[in-house]
C-alpha cells in the first residue's frame, strides 16, 4: 500500500512538472527574441526611427504581424498633441520588401504586415522605419527626446531590446545626458542600461533583463538649446484644417520671402542712422534723464530707453529704488533668501509712477511679506511682469519717446519669426528676430534721453580715475546703485568704492557690511533671485520633461502589436 502510495506521488509530481514545462512552451511560442531601435534626430526638428523587430512564431501558422504606432501625446495639462507620422518603408534583414498595408484613427497608426494568402513560422526580422515630426520637447534650458522606443502593449515577451540615439547635427557627446525607465506602464525602474558613446556622440539604451507583455522601456535624452529647430506639435484638429492652415501659411511666407526681410532690414537701418545721427553721448554723465517735467527716469525707464526691452536686471534696480525710496525693506536671512517687506502705503501716494505700483502689487498682493523664491511657483507672478514691461512703454509712450509701442512691434515680429520658421523662410526669420525689436523707432527727445542714459551707463561702468571724485560718498553710491543694477554693471560701480567703509541703510536688514564689495554681493545675489523667480520650467507647449517624474511608457512613442 505504501508502494503504491509513493508511486502515485512520483507520477503525481511527474505530470505537474510536465504539464507546467507545457504551459511554459505554450505560452512562450511566441516572442520577439531581439528588439532594436536606432533613431535620429535630424536639424529640422523630425527624427527618423528605424525598428528592428526579430519576432519569433515558433510552430504556430500565422500571416505576419502587425505593430501599433501612437500619433498622439499628451501635457502635463492633459491637452492631446498630433505627432504626423510617416511610414518610409518596411523590409526584411536583407533589404526586400514586405507587403503590408497602414491604417489611421485618432490614436494611432496601425501597420499590418504579410500575405493573406501565405502562412509562415518561425524567426522573422520586420525592418520598420519611419519619419515623426514634433516628437521633440523643448525647454528654457534645454531640449529633449522623452520616446517609448518598444511600446508597453506587446501581446509576447520581448527577450532583448536596446536603442541608439543619433543625432545630424554634428553635436558634442559631453553636452548629452539620458535617463530611462524599465518596466510596466507607470514603472519609474531605473533599471535599463544607458551609455554615452564617445566615439559617434550617441546615446545608447537597452534593457537589463527579459521584457514580459506589457512592459517595455522610455528614455530621455537631452542636448542643448539651438542644436534643432523648434517643431512643436500640433494640437489634434481635424487634418483638412491642419493642412488648410499650412497652404495659407506657406502661401504668405512665400509671397514676403524677399519683401517683408528686406523691409525689416531697412526699418532697422533707418533707427540706427537717425539715432547714430542725433545723439550726443558723453564720457560721463553723473544724473539720470528727466521728462520735461522734471521727473526723473527710473531705473527700469533709464535701461528700458537704451535697448528697449525688460529683463530681471531692471527689475531688480526698480525695486531697490523702490526700497530706498521707503515702500518696501530687503530682508537678508541667508545667503539666497530674499523677504521683501512691505513698509508704507503706496495706493493712494501720487508721487508713485503706475508702473512702480504694478510692481508693488505684483510682489505683495494682499501681504505684507513675500519671499522672493515664492514668486517663481506664482503664474500670475510671471504675467504680471508683461504687465510691469506695458507700464514702462505706456509711460515713455506718453512722455514721447518712442514713435510707436516696442511692444507691439517685438510682438509682430516674434509672430513673423515663428511662421517663417514654420515655413522654412531663414531670411525672414534671422530679420524678424534680430533686428525686428531694432525696428522701433524713437523719436528727437527720445535720441536725447538716450544719449543721456547712454552717457550714465558710460559713466557707471568707466574705471576713469579721474572719475572718482565721489568715491567716498556712501549717498552717491547708492543713488545711482539702482541704475548700475538694471545696467548690469553693480560690480564695476562698486569698485569705485572699494576704500568706503558702508553703513548699513534704513531700507536694508541683514547682516552688517564692513565694505561696498560685501553690499554688492547682496545685490548681485538678489538680481539672481530675481531672474530666478522670473524664469519658467516647463517646455513651451506645457511638457513634462523625463528627466523630473519620468516613467515608463511616458513621453511619446511606444505602442505595441502582436501576430496575426
Amino acid at each position: 500500500m505504501k508502494r503504491n502510495i509513493k508511486y502515485l506521488i512520483i507520477f503525481s509530481l511527474a505530470f505537474v512538472l510536465s504539464l507546467s514545462k507545457g504551459i511554459g512552451k505554450s505560452a512562450l511560442a511566441e516572442s520577439i527574441k531581439n528588439f532594436q531601435s536606432n533613431i535620429k534626430i535630424n536639424k529640422d526638428g523630425t527624427i527618423l526611427v528605424e525598428e528592428n523587430i526579430h519576432y519569433d512564431f515558433g510552430s504556430l501558422e500565422k500571416h505576419g504581424i502587425y505593430r501599433n504606432i501612437p500619433v498622439t501625446k499628451e501635457n502635463s495639462d492633459g491637452k492631446i498633441y498630433k505627432l504626423d507620422t510617416y511610414v518610409q518603408s518596411v523590409i526584411d534583414e536583407k533589404g526586400n520588401a514586405y507587403n503590408y498595408t497602414t491604417s489611421n484613427n485618432s490614436s494611432y497608426l496601425s501597420i499590418k504586415i504579410g500575405d493573406v494568402d501565405k502562412l509562415i513560422t518561425g524567426e522573422h526580422i520586420y525592418v520598420i522605419r519611419y519619419l515623426v515630426s514634433g516628437a521633440l520637447t523643448y525647454f528654457s534650458d534645454h531640449d529633449e527626446l522623452y520616446w517609448n522606443f518598444t511600446g508597453n502593449e506587446w501581446e509576447v515577451p520581448i527577450l532583448s531590446a536596446s536603442s541608439k540615439v543619433e543625432f545630424n547635427t554634428g553635436i558634442n557627446s559631453r553636452f548629452l545626458n539620458v535617463v530611462c525607465y524599465e518596466g510596466y506602464k507607470g514603472s519609474t525602474s531605473q533599471d535599463c542600461l544607458k551609455n554615452i558613446n564617445q566615439v559617434n556622440n550617441s546615446a545608447l539604451v537597452s534593457s537589463s533583463k527579459q521584457l514580459n507583455a506589457k512592459e517595455g522601456i522610455t528614455f530621455a535624452v537631452s542636448f542643448p538649446k539651438g542644436q534643432v529647430n523648434v517643431l512643436e506639435p500640433k494640437e489634434d484638429k481635424s487634418r483638412l484644417i491642419d493642412q488648410i492652415s499650412s497652404i495659407i501659411v506657406k502661401i504668405l511666407s512665400f509671397l514676403w520671402f524677399v519683401l517683408l526681410p528686406v523691409k525689416i532690414l531697412v526699418e532697422s537701418i533707418k533707427e540706427k542712422k537717425f539715432t547714430k545721427k542725433h545723439e550726443k553721448i558723453l564720457p560721463a554723465w553723473f544724473e539720470p534723464p528727466q521728462y520735461k517735467n522734471k521727473v526723473v527716469f527710473s531705473p527700469a525707464e533709464t535701461g528700458f530707453i537704451i535697448d528697449k526691452s525688460i529683463d530681471h536686471k531692471e527689475l531688480t534696480g526698480t525695486i531697490i529704488h523702490l526700497a530706498q525710496r521707503g515702500y518696501l525693506k530687503i530682508k537678508h536671512e541667508d545667503k539666497n533668501k530674499f523677504i521683501l517687506i512691505k513698509t508704507k502705503n503706496y495706493l493712494e501716494d501720487s508721487s508713485i509712477k503706475s508702473f512702480e505700483k504694478d510692481i508693488l502689487n505684483i510682489i505683495f498682493k494682499n501681504k505684507d511679506e513675500v519671499n522672493v523664491k515664492s514668486l517663481k511657483d506664482s503664474q500670475s507672478f510671471l504675467k504680471s511682469v508683461q504687465k510691469f514691461k506695458k507700464s514702462i512703454e505706456d509711460e515713455l509712450l506718453d512722455g514721447q519717446m518712442f514713435e510707436k509701442k516696442p511692444s507691439n512691434i517685438e510682438a509682430k515680429m516674434i509672430a513673423l519669426g515663428v511662421v517663417s520658421v514654420f515655413t522654412m523662410n531663414i531670411p525672414l526669420a534671422i530679420a524678424s528676430l534680430v533686428f525686428g525689436r531694432k525696428s522701433a523707432k524713437r523719436t528727437l527727445i527720445g535720441v536725447e534721453k538716450y544719449s543721456e542714459a547712454k552717457s550714465l551707463f558710460n559713466f557707471l561702468k568707466s574705471q576713469d580715475e579721474k572719475l572718482d571724485f565721489q568715491a567716498q560718498n556712501q549717498m552717491f553710491f547708492e543713488k545711482l546703485l539702482p541704475y548700475a543694477t538694471a545696467f548690469g554693471v553693480e560690480k564695476i560701480w562698486a569698485e569705485r568704492f572699494k576704500d568706503l567703509n558702508m553703513i548699513k541703510p534704513d531700507w536694508y536688514d541683514g547682516e552688517d557690511f564692513s565694505s561696498v564689495y560685501a553690499f554688492t554681493a547682496m545685490s548681485h545675489s538678489f538680481s539672481n533671485s530675481i531672474r530666478s523667480s522670473m524664469t519658467p520650467t516647463s517646455s513651451s507647449s506645457g511638457f513634462s520633461s523625463g528627466f523630473s517624474g519620468g516613467s515608463s511608457g511616458g513621453g511619446g512613442g511606444g505602442g505595441g502589436g502582436g501576430s496575426w
